[in-house]
């Protein structure tokens, strides 16, 4: 399956993830819209887009936005995607040189879908992972 076609069937996935899941008051804002008519303007770039996500309930990132550039490569799937916080954030696995998760290192494989690498970040934002921390 080439890139765009990929891209295609993961961004579909993941509208159906955000608009199923998730309403304006919950924590994730894929992406930063808010209408489903507005999600694929938001897209019109596949390799180079904005992430939106509010910091996670019960954490000290609880009432933060924090916007996530992502940069797809020619080669994705079998290369994971590049993401970098845009947002100022003290985190041990999160600046703006990296987001330090499995799913964007050792642990990527092209099975894995753009859905499942946002919620790792968001997931990773609850729960930094000392064994995954290279932050200088």
């Amino acid at each position: 399956m080439n890139t765009n076609r990929r891209l295609k069937k993961d961004f579909a996935l993941l509208k159906k993830y955000i608009f199923d899941n998730y309403e304006d008051d919950d924590a994730i804002l894929f992406p930063s819209c808010k209408e489903e008519e507005s999600f694929d303007s938001a897209f019109l770039d596949m390799k180079n887009f904005t992430i939106l996500m509010k910091g996670p309930v019960d954490s000290p990132y609880e009432n933060g936005l924090f916007e996530f550039q992502t940069v797809i490569p020619d080669k994705f799937p079998i290369v994971p995607p590049k993401v970098k916080c845009k947002t100022e954030i003290y985190h041990p696995n999160i600046n703006s040189s990296f987001v330090c998760v499995e799913t964007l290192n050792s642990g990527w494989s092209p099975s894995l879908g753009l859905t499942q690498l946002f919620m790792s970040i968001y997931a990773v934002m609850f729960a930094p992972h000392g064994s995954e921390n290279k932050k200088p």
